[in-house]
Parts: structure tokens; C-alpha cells; sequence
């Protein structure tokens, strides 16, 4: 695991798009999650893209793989569906993190 590996998940949106740059501009090694990646590399220079959904288990254990950090920023797409996506999303956030032993601290006071 490398102490500055940073998974930012929800990282198109408005918070975790914040997060990621600050992140780069204070020299983390940043991996972002996305669903379809066509308009990723747009958002930032210096992070590496992984297609997935945070809806997958697998795609989030495996994007986590080597970080000492998840940031979980995701909302369900088009803001439709809460009731049925949010809780999964944090379950496979709060597995991937367990899995690989990722210290938490709320609100990202670990950082």
C-alpha cells in the first residue's frame, strides 16, 4: 500500500472534482473511478482513470487496490434512485476500504 494513493470516487462531480485537484496539487498519487470514461481526462491532468461503477463491488475493491485512502463522494446518476443506490455504494466503499485495511476517520479528517 502506498501512504499517498488516493481513490476518488465521484470524482466528475462538484466535491470529489474539488478533491481531486487539491489532492494532485498536494502531491498524491490520485486514481479516480468513473463510469464511462470519455470526458475523464478533461477534468484533470496527472490522475489515473479506472472505468467502473461504485453500483460494483468488484469494480471498487479493485480501483481501491494499493490506497491508503478512499475519498467517497458518489451520487447516484442523475441524482434519481437514492432509496435503492446510496446505501450499496457506501457498503461497497465501506468493503473495498475494510478489505484492504484503509484507516477512516469522518469527514475525511485523516487527509
Amino acid at each position: 500500500m502506498d501512504a499517498k494513493t488516493v481513490l476518488v470516487l465521484g470524482a466528475s462531480g462538484g466535491i470529489g472534482g474539488e478533491m481531486l485537484r487539491q489532492l494532485v496539487t498536494q502531491g498524491w498519487n490520485v486514481r479516480a473511478m468513473k463510469r464511462g470514461l470519455g470526458v475523464a481526462r478533461r477534468i484533470a491532468e496527472g490522475v489515473e482513470w479506472i472505468e467502473g461503477d461504485a453500483m460494483n463491488a468488484q469494480d471498487v475493491g479493485r480501483a481501491s487496490e494499493g490506497c491508503s485512502v478512499i475519498v467517497h463522494a458518489v451520487n447516484p446518476p442523475g441524482y434519481r434512485g437514492w432509496g435503492q443506490q446510496v446505501l450499496p455504494m457506501i457498503d461497497n466503499t465501506i468493503a473495498a476500504a475494510a478489505s484492504a485495511r484503509i484507516n477512516h476517520s469522518p469527514a475525511g479528517n485523516g487527509l
